[in-house]
């Protein structure tokens, strides 16, 4: 949750305040546009059969005064308008905008959401709210963080994690907000807006795992928002986000020191297995990683390795709780860990930017 400065005033309802403490980080640079498609019935579910009318909305960016965090509620509940909002330079959240017709969609895709959740996991982004955006069956896949991250290390850190995992960040297909916008010397760029959830008369409904509307009320937005939150493994996305920056900038060595003992650990790790839930993602890691520096494995060689190796390793059958998953989620945890380590005693590859 963010912080309000101190020539904004909180507005008295609860709801309303949450609302300014979760989006409103920037107040300057806010973007609005007219409901294009007003009075439409509410559809809880999303629309595969009819194409009824999507026009696009018109965006303006409001330049010349701030949002207050009294007035966003009142423009959010307007429903004749649609508001939106940009980054700052810290954020609590991030989301990914999948358009109606992308290739990522349910409607050409529909395992196509839990694949991009796996790869998210490999950063420690392991919890994500769905929400229809508008009319247009358009999603936004959000992923609230339990504490607020450097927005543009963020940006980078998402954008590295999809294309690893072979998806096409584009606009149209999958777009990442924040953004990994350019610094501007001369000019100051600005991050991507994007529309506020769950506005009336917008079509934005709060979505189930089988695209089923929830709800379209704020408060259940906001309690599902918190569980998400508190879920994320922020130890290993900070760790992510450092890597990514690190990445972004140079091309550094990884350095050999004391390679046996590192050998070691990893065995011995990976040698107990399970003890309790919520730890394969980590496990999975560490077994990549060790097929990659000491086995010298990539590839479908190396996505059979993770697998084998976790179903016999001790405590897999009782505390795992993705073995119905165990295929893909080694796949994509092979594509990550190719990303930061190579086989011991070569060196990094030129194409490269890796970092352990």
């Amino acid at each position: 949750m963010i912080a309000i400065r101190n020539d904004d005033i909180l507005p008295s309802d609860p709801l309303a305040q949450r609302l300014s403490q979760t989006f409103l980080s920037n107040r300057w640079d806010f973007i609005y546009a007219q409901v294009p498609d007003p009075h439409q019935p509410e559809q809880m579910v999303l629309d595969w059969q009819t194409e009824h009318l999507k026009k696009k909305p018109e965006w303006k960016t409001e330049r010349r005064y701030p949002m207050k965090s009294r007035v966003l509620y009142h423009r959010w509940a307007d429903p004749t308008e649609i508001i939106g909002v940009r980054f700052d330079h810290t954020t609590a959240y991030g989301l990914l905008d999948i358009d109606a017709k992308s290739k990522y969609h349910p409607k050409q895709n529909p395992n196509a959401i839990a694949a991009i959740q796996i790869a998210l996991e490999t950063i420690g982004i392991t919890r994500t709210v769905l929400v229809r955006s508008s009319w247009s069956d358009g999603l936004h896949l959000y992923f609230p963080l339990n504490g607020a991250v450097n927005t543009f290390n963020l940006a980078v850190a998402v954008k590295f994690c999809l294309q690893t995992q072979g998806f096409e960040v584009k606009e149209g297909q999958l777009e990442i907000f924040p953004n990994d916008k350019s610094y501007g010397v001369v000019t100051k760029i600005l991050y991507k807006g994007h529309r506020l959830p769950l506005q009336p008369e917008t079509g934005s409904w709060l979505l189930d795992d089988d695209f089923q509307g929830v709800s379209n009320q704020l408060s259940e937005l906001f309690r599902i928002w918190d569980i998400a939150s508190i879920g994320q493994d922020m130890a290993e996305l900070n760790s992510a986000l450092l890597i990514a920056r690190q990445n972004r900038l140079t091309k550094p060595r990884r350095r050999l020191n004391n390679v046996e003992a590192w050998r070691q650990d990893l065995e011995i790790f990976i040698a107990e297995g399970w003890s309790g839930p919520n730890q394969t993602n980590h496990l999975l890691k560490q077994i990549g990683c060790y097929g990659v520096v000491f086995q010298e494995l990539s590839g479908d060689a190396l996505v059979k390795y993770i697998r084998e190796t976790a179903i016999a390793a001790p405590g897999y059958a009782k505390w795992c709780g993705h073995q119905h998953q165990i295929e893909v989620r080694s796949r994509s945890w092979a594509k990550a860990v190719e990303k930061y380590y190579w086989p011991l005693g070569t060196h990094m590859p030129k194409s490269d930017q890796r970092v352990t």
